[in-house]
């Protein structure tokens, strides 16, 4: 695939969305569908208030993908995964995440594109210009203070790039200085709505006083407004890490325009880290993901509990939240120094290694033989109790392909005799699905 032909894929695509754009202008309507190449992006974008992370981020991305149907992951070339395609590759294997393009397609790896082009994502095109749209002709603040038009603007950067000439900076930070303004605020602050270009004004008065403090503070903050506006454009929940919480925090107190509900990826990492089932580069990427496919609900469940629970409004939530997981943790581990432990394995193991005569089991029920159920299976003790507990909690549809079978039996099974566990031990369910998850991964870490 040559630059030259990526070269004409974007112009053919930059043509067809500004056509739309146009459209949308002179209609006054806003049709998302012209917008997008494939509709498939539609309910990820739109439906459903999924994560919204800017850059690819290896160490928090596998725990992020638990909390929403798909995260949205703005890509740019500098991210890790365009020099390393295999990075990204599992996630869009498993639909976990949906790339949004920061640049024409000619700017990025040869190999990272031809695995791009292969799977549902947004260009840079619908990207930048369905954005300018939503922000400039519905947004509420745009009918009342208006914005700088693209003359104007551009206008202000060369009296910006006039400020740093004259500061006379060393060349080694002018250069950096200059990359900073053309390749990370200027383009944050697109398109410039009221009040986001008064840091334009900001930026030029910083680099005049050659107060190089404050100048990182405000690029700081064109960066925040970019992931707010980008979020509230498609809908979606920002991830906001620790580092730049204050300053998320400050923006929306005294803009309320930029308001809009985030994560802090930093919190549910941390519970995630304090369970010991956040991602280990000792688990192979692929395998971690499949584990947590099948689990995704049961633990979003849990950590959204964790956090309300400490109260995330509260001075001492922090801690609070670390308090919760100890518990929890502790709990656990007087599970696992006590004799019913055997218990919970036995009941675990027959569950997973008996999941060829469960599924007998329910297809004969399925099929009319009320005499095979699950409760005469023949077993005792723990097995028997954990049938029982299936019969009685479990209700799933049988898929046609044996494997499909034995997996949809495992999955299916879980809550229930999770629950009958929980009643048995005189634990809280959370206890319980720590203690099992726990299990599962330190299974993985062994194999």
């Amino acid at each position: 695939m040559s630059k030259k032909y990526l070269e004409r894929l974007n112009k053919s695509e930059f043509d067809r969305v500004i056509a739309a754009y146009r459209n949308a202008i002179k209609t006054g309507k806003l049709e998302n569908k012209d917008f997008f190449r494939n509709r498939e992006v539609l309910p990820v974008l739109f439906g459903r208030r999924n994560p919204y992370m800017s850059g690819f981020h290896g160490d928090v991305l596998p725990s992020t993908t638990i909390f929403g149907d798909s995260t949205v992951l703005s890509i740019c070339e500098g991210c890790a995964c365009v020099k390393k395609p295999e990075l990204l590759e599992p996630y869009l294997e498993r639909n976990m995440v949906l790339p949004v393009l920061m640049a024409s397609y000619q700017y990025y790896s040869k190999d990272f594109i031809d695995l791009i082009l292969s799977y549902p994502h947004v260009s840079c095109a619908e990207y930048v210009f369905f954005k300018r749209l939503h922000l400039m002709t519905l947004s509420e603040e745009y009918i009342k203070k208006g914005y700088i038009c693209p003359h104007c603007a551009e206008k202000e950067k060369e009296e910006i790039k006039l400020a740093l000439e004259k500061g006379r900076f060393p060349v080694k930070i002018k250069s950096i200085l200059k990359k900073k303004l053309e390749w990370t605020a200027f383009p944050n602050l697109e398109p410039y709505l009221y009040p986001d270009y008064l840091l334009l004004s900001e930026l030029a008065h910083s680099l005049g006083k050659k107060d190089l403090q404050r100048f990182q503070q405000i690029v700081s903050m064109t960066e925040c407004i970019k992931i707010l506006r980008t979020a509230q454009s498609f809908s979606l929940i920002p991830q906001i890490d620790y580092d730049s919480l204050e300053t998320v925090q400050k923006l929306l107190q005294n803009r309320k325009e930029l308001e809009i509900d985030y994560d802090i990826i930093d919190v549910r990492n941390s519970v995630l880290k304090g369970f010991n089932l956040s991602y280990s580069p000792s688990i192979p990427i692929e395998t971690y993901l499949d584990v947590l496919s099948s689990r995704r609900k049961k633990i979003r469940n849990l950590v959204d509990k964790i956090i309300s629970g400490a109260e995330p409004q509260s001075e001492t939530f922090l801690s609070n939240l670390h308090k919760e997981v100890e518990r929890i943790n502790s709990e656990v581990r007087e599970l696992e120094a006590s004799k019913r432990r055997k218990f919970l394995t036995l009941s675990t193991n027959f569950v997973k290694q008996n999941k060829s005569v469960v599924t007998g089991c329910l297809i004969a029920a399925g099929i009319g033989l009320t005499g095979a159920s699950l409760a005469a299976c023949g077993v005792a003790g723990g097995a028997g109790i954990a049938a029982k507990a299936a019969s009685k909690y479990v209700k799933i549809s049988v898929p046609r392909e044996a494997e499909d079978v034995k997996e949809a039996v495992y999955k299916a099974l879980e809550p229930g005799y999770e629950e009958l566990l929980s009643r048995y031990l005189s634990k809280d369910l959370d206890v319980i699905q720590v203690w099992h998850l726990k299990r599962r991964f330190k299974e993985l870490k062994r194999s």
